[in-house]
């Protein structure tokens, strides 16, 4: 007679077991994503800061070799209230000067280029030339090619290769340098004629040139490519304009007042009093002749939703949101900025942003 064996079944995971194992992997993935995230940004700061600091470099050999910043137009031409619209950037304008591109010549490729609307103040541009260092058959140009930034890292603003711009449709067709997370970099250059004292904040830095005023160090207009309007701007669209935007952006009250900020020299104040508000607080200086900005890896310029930024947005200021040079001494509420003891110090603003600046002479 037959015993029937009993089939034993194979052994399984029981349903906690499967419910623990699935834990374990969403958070071994919860910790290693943000750690990815953060090398990989990291990775991208320093590949923006070296960037910035060969663009640095270059603009500190043509100024020893040509006694001049580089920029083919005036800053009083890049301040001109027809710029505010026509979008001609500073970054275009010097790199006329440091990669070529400058033509005599009309035709496919060529565009005419400039702050002004008047045309025979422009200058005609090979568009595949521009970043190569060949000047074409302009005369006067030198010729050296100071910095050639590769495709990579120069890149038109045509709503194609990058994002849109302020402008119109010629400047969209001369690339922009641009860091590493693909917004356009900014670039503040000093007016050199502008020598008067600095008494009020229009003084150092305002909108536009004009006729009739003392010329200014800075002109917002010279970045109203990327700061005017509600250009989605960079290859990841980000908007400028908005809560979480820019202090530096064309619909901000406060915006020429925070380039004092932004481009002041925080080591070298005018001299003030304890009894001095936050307005009254001017630089002597500005950081360099000029200055070179990557909005960071928020595609911000200043944002609004930085460190810095959010600590601009409720009163006592007198201006919501503006970045006044005098907080490199003095807190939002107008109290002195002091140490762990107590003792008053002196601290730059810009590292309460994730921009990433340098400057030179």
């Amino acid at each position: 007679m037959k015993t029937a064996r009993m089939r034993r079944g194979r052994p399984g995971f029981s349903l906690v077991e499967l419910l623990v194992v699935l834990a374990i992997i969403v958070l071994v993935i919860s910790i290693i994503v943000p750690a990815l995230g953060r090398v990989r940004n990291a990775a991208r700061k320093q590949d923006t800061r070296s960037r910035v600091e060969e663009l640095t470099k270059a603009m500190q050999l043509f100024t020893l070799d040509n006694r001049r910043t580089p920029g083919y137009f005036t800053q009083a031409e890049m301040g001109m209230v027809d710029n505010a619209t026509r979008g001609f950037s500073q970054s275009q304008n010097v790199m006329l000067d440091l990669a070529g591109g400058i033509t005599t010549q009309t035709g496919a490729g060529i565009v005419s280029v400039g702050p002004m609307n008047d045309a025979n103040k422009r200058v005609n541009v090979n568009v595949n030339l521009s970043g190569t260092g060949n000047s074409g058959s302009a005369q006067g140009i030198n010729k050296a090619a100071y910095y050639n930034p590769g495709d990579k890292y120069y890149r038109k603003q045509d709503g194609v290769e990058g994002g849109d711009r302020t402008g119109v449709p010629e400047h969209a067709q001369l690339p922009e340098l641009i860091d590493a997370n693909g917004a356009p970099l900014l670039l503040w250059v000093a007016d050199s004629v502008a020598t008067g004292p600095i008494n009020v904040p229009t003084d150092f830095a305002r909108d536009q040139w004009a006729l009739n005023n003392p010329p200014a160090r800075f002109y917002w207009n010279s970045n109203a490519a990327m700061l005017n309007g509600s250009p989605g701007i960079g290859t990841r669209r980000i908007l400028q304009s908005g809560t979480s935007g820019s202090l530096l952006h064309q619909s901000v009250p406060g915006k020429s007042i925070s380039l004092v900020g932004l481009l002041g020299n925080p080591g070298s104040p005018k001299a003030f009093t304890n009894a001095d508000a936050l307005p009254a607080i001017l630089p002597s200086a500005s950081r360099g002749a000029f200055l070179i900005q990557s909005a960071g890896e928020d595609g911000v310029y200043l944002g609004k939703v930085d460190r810095g930024g959010k600590q601009l947005s409720t009163p006592p200021l007198p201006v919501a949101q503006t970045l006044y040079y005098g907080l490199n001494f003095r807190n939002p509420d107008n109290t002195p900025i002091t140490d762990s003891n107590g003792n008053t110090k002196s601290a730059d603003v810009i590292e309460n942003f994730d921009d990433v600046i340098s400057w030179g002479s």
